[in-house]
């Protein structure tokens, strides 16, 4: 009978608690990275949109020369001068509000969207914590239960040598003992792969992962629970800020057609 075994991961012996997990995998979230670059980026924008507000201006110059004449009886003239332009915009149509609107409720938008992205990571975290843990207790299982049937089937082939069973009673113990490799085996990959995952969302090797001794905060009944969610729900949050931002949007569209009124001063200065 050829039996065959896989090699696991070792765990360090310092234990890693659910909330260490989850501080490193936030770390490590390249999802959440990239969304907090998306709204640093609306940041940007909510300060350009105040920008209509400002008085702009320009500032230019010019300086020319000329020489004529012959036989070294030259003649030269220049002339320069300096031209300054003030310009404001009086009423845009509400252009610039809706702009700054629009961007604040983005950011809004953004933030909840980073929350619930941050909720998922965390999810996915504990589970792969978890799965982590309980593929681990049942490889020290399976390979508890595979070591005692190779010592039954060890035993029982000297009892057959001395007679004292027949061959059924040994096949069935190393049938027995083939399931245990074939359960040894499953349990190896299935724990392999969990820690791969753990690895992926992490980014690093799990050790010696430990379950909380206690949860808290939990509600005590079904009531409580809506009443949580309703209060709390950030998908709630963010439905009720899509709906602002579409008015936002169709009250910006309305000022793009609205009439504008600039004022401008202008100035020069030549000699």
């Amino acid at each position: 009978l050829t039996i065959f075994t896989l090699n696991f991961m070792a765990f360090n012996s310092n234990a890693q608690s659910i909330e260490s997990s989850i501080s490193k995998g936030l770390n490590n979230s390249n999802s959440l990275s990239a969304s907090s670059l998306e709204w640093a980026s609306l940041r940007e924008k909510l300060n350009q949109s105040s920008a209509g507000k400002e008085i702009t201006g320009t500032l230019s110059g010019s300086f020319s020369e000329t020489y004529s004449g012959s036989d070294g009886d030259y003649n030269n003239s220049f002339s320069n001068s300096i031209t300054a332009t003030l310009s404001k915009k009086l009423y845009d149509g509400g252009v610039a509000k809706s702009s700054e609107e629009i961007s604040s409720l983005k950011i809004d938008q953004k933030t909840i969207q980073i929350k619930i992205l941050e909720q998922k990571v965390i999810l996915e975290i504990i589970n792969s914590h978890l799965n982590v843990f309980l593929s681990q207790k049942i490889r020290e299982l399976r390979e508890k239960n595979y070591l005692r049937l190779k010592e039954q089937v060890v035993a029982n082939k000297a009892r057959f040598l001395a007679g004292a069973i027949n061959k059924t009673i040994l096949a069935e113990s190393e049938a027995r003992y083939a399931r245990a490799n074939s359960q040894l085996i499953e349990a190896s990959l299935t724990l392999s792969n969990s820690i791969e995952q753990y690895m992926s969302l992490v980014g690093e090797t799990p050790q010696n992962l430990v379950l909380p001794s206690e949860i808290n905060n939990i509600p005590r009944n079904q009531e409580e629970a809506i009443l949580r969610t309703e209060k709390y729900s950030l998908n709630i949050a963010l439905a009720k800020l899509d709906v602002a931002l579409n008015k936002a949007q169709y009250n910006s569209l309305l000022s793009s057609v609205m009439p504008n009124i600039t004022t401008t001063l202008s100035g020069s200065v030549s000699e």
